[in-house]
């Protein structure tokens, strides 16, 4: 009868055994999912950073652009203005002369 409860118990010991083995596994494999999950969360975070900062340097580009062709139009219209200016003094002078010449 002695046997018996041995060997049950050593069958039951081993078992309990396995069953630790196949936990530490899983854990050891959960682990490793956790790890990969953690990887991908900050590969992700990584590039969602590149992608906003490309967007800003294309925003910011974009401004810079725009800020340019504004001043080129403001210089433009300097220039035609400083022209339309002196064509008016221009006209001015002319008559003035004129009426010069007509008082005389």
């Amino acid at each position: 009868k002695k046997g018996g409860v041995d060997e049950g118990f050593t069958i039951l010991q081993e078992r309990v055994e396995e069953l630790e083995r196949e936990r530490g596994r899983d854990s050891d494999r959960e682990r490793e999912r956790a790890r990969e999950r953690e990887e991908e969360r900050t590969d992700e975070g990584e590039r969602v950073r590149r992608r906003e900062e490309e967007r800003k340097r294309e925003s910011d580009h974009e401004q810079q652009r725009m800020k340019s062709a504004l001043q080129e139009e403001r210089e433009k219209w300097m220039l035609e203005r400083a022209g339309e200016k002196r064509e008016e003094e221009e006209c001015m002078r002319k008559l003035q002369e004129r009426v010069v010449q007509l008082e005389r």
